[in-house]
């Protein structure tokens, strides 16, 4: 990894609602994404790391359109060593049967 993870970093990406990023499941008239596409405008998603313990990291997203906030959610990942997991994945190959 490149960059370092710190906690409060934060960043955040507009997305414009089109019938394409919708579903419409309940007819055409409430055709949804995490703002009804009648509203015909945008959501920003702004995605803040909440915590960094050791390989776990814990994130935060939040969804607005311009009337209110329309979705919130948390996540945890962890970092992966790529070339640690690759030899272990190696060292697992050689010992079946297949391997």
């Amino acid at each position: 990894m490149s960059k370092e993870l710190t906690a409060g970093e934060s960043t955040t990406r507009r997305f414009t609602i089109d019938r394409t990023r919708t579903i419409g499941f309940m007819g055409d008239e409430a055709r949804v994404y995490s703002t009804p596409m009648v509203v015909q405008a945008w959501v920003d998603v702004t995605i803040t790391i909440k915590e960094v313990d050791g390989r776990a990291v814990h994130i935060e997203a939040a969804v607005k359109d311009p009337l209110e906030e329309v979705a919130r959610a948390r996540h945890s990942r962890f970092i992966v060593d790529i070339e640690k997991t690759r030899e272990r994945l190696a060292a697992k190959k050689a010992k079946t049967p297949a391997g």
